[in-house]
C-alpha cells in the first residue's frame, strides 16, 4: 500500500488531517504523494486536495467511487519527475501527479477494482 512505504512518515503527517473527513464505516486504504499535496483511497471514495498555484487556498475534493466514470494512466519514462492519473466523472475530470517514486499503478488498480464492482 501507498501510506506504508514511506520510511520518512511522509503520509503520516496526512492521516491526522485526512481522518478529520472519514465517516462510519470508512477505512483509509492508502496514501499517495502529489506533486503539490497528497491523495488517499479509502473503501468508499477517493479523497484528494486541489491546491491553486500561487495562492493559499486548498479544496479538499471527495470523489465516490460510484461516480467515477473513466480512470487513465499515464507513466513517465525512466527519467520523467511526475506521473499522472486522470479521474473522469460527469461533473469534473481530475488530473493528479504523483511524485517520482508514487505507486501510480497500484493507485490505479485500486480505482479500477472499486468501479469495476
Amino acid at each position: 500500500m501507498g501510506f506504508f512505504k514511506n520510511s520518512e512518515g511522509y503520509y503520516v503527517k496526512y492521516e491526522e488531517e485526512i481522518q478529520e473527513f472519514i465517516v462510519e464505516g470508512e477505512f483509509i486504504e492508502a496514501i499517495y504523494g502529489l506533486v503539490l499535496d497528497y491523495a488517499c483511497l479509502t473503501n468508499k471514495r477517493i479523497i484528494f486536495t486541489d491546491k491553486a498555484i500561487g495562492t493559499k487556498e486548498i479544496e479538499l475534493v471527495s470523489i465516490p467511487y460510484s461516480k467515477v466514470e473513466a480512470v487513465s494512466i499515464r507513466k513517465g519514462k525512466l527519467f520523467s519527475l511526475t506521473n499522472k492519473i486522470n479521474i473522469y466523472t460527469k461533473f469534473q475530470n481530475y488530473s493528479l501527479e504523483f511524485i517520482k517514486g508514487a505507486n501510480v499503478t497500484e493507485f490505479y488498480k485500486t480505482i479500477t477494482k472499486y468501479i469495476c464492482d
